[in-house]
């Protein structure tokens, strides 16, 4: 089994959590989420072969008023290790999933006994999964299929993919000029930018991280950024 401090260093490696003792809770509240979906004595066995003090965690920290199975798994877990941790859900998602992943090879052995105890949604996320690259880890974090649709719904107009984000703003060719400079002043303040390409009648945006060639947070922080903008351009 491993030790405490290397699964909980292995968390904070894989999400980027700014320190030990935040990557610890986070580890906390992910792994008393899974033990809540377990009955009492496959719960206690489960305690048992956490380290340190994870174990006593998983039993204490356990809500009595906890639901799960009321949404789709893994969504659910999502929620409430977003809830716990104070990240938002799309964090939560991101780390759920790395600290499963770590705890799969850490401890395939605990996680292959887990994995029929558990809805299907949750098991499959026991599986070995590389380390993210530093581009990843943290932020900017890769917006993930099954939270694309959610993401674009909270700008104006944006469609695409996890590849590639668009928005195609029509607008007269005088306008033009001081929409650009305020998507500029966008990019200078996130230190991030977009393609912009002139189209008939206006301009297109087109925004992805290229550093791994996919939309993250800070592709959809800009073009909230570029929504703003094409509000105020007067």
């Amino acid at each position: 089994m491993t030790t405490y401090t290397t699964l909980i260093d292995g968390v904070r490696r894989r999400t980027g959590l700014s320190d030990t003792d935040e990557a610890r809770d986070a580890t906390a509240a992910v792994l008393t989420a899974v033990g809540e979906r377990l009955g009492d004595a496959e719960r206690a066995d489960y305690a048992a072969a956490l380290p340190g003090l994870l174990g006593e965690r998983v039993v204490e920290d356990a809500e009595p008023d906890a639901y799960p199975g009321v949404s789709p798994e893994p969504q659910q877990l999502s929620a409430e290790v977003a809830r716990r941790t104070r990240h938002s859900p799309e964090r939560g998602r991101e780390i759920a999933e790395q600290v499963l992943a770590e705890l799969t090879a850490e401890a395939p052995d605990l996680a292959e006994r887990l994995r029929p105890q558990l809805p299907a949604g949750l098991a499959a996320l026991l599986v070995p999964a590389p380390v993210p690259d530093a581009a990843v880890a943290g932020h900017p974090r890769r917006i993930l299929p099954d939270e694309l649709g959610t993401r674009l719904r909270e700008l104006e107009d944006w469609s695409g993919d996890c590849h590639r984000i668009t928005r195609t703003v029509l607008l007269p060719q005088e306008r033009i000029e001081p929409l650009r400079k305020r998507v500029d002043r966008a990019e200078q303040e996130l230190d991030h930018h977009v393609r912009v390409e002139p189209v008939e009648g206006g301009v297109r945006f087109v925004a992805w991280t290229k550093s791994i060639d996919a939309v993250t947070e800070m592709d959809i922080d800009l073009a909230a950024r570029i929504d703003t903008a094409v509000a105020e351009v007067p």
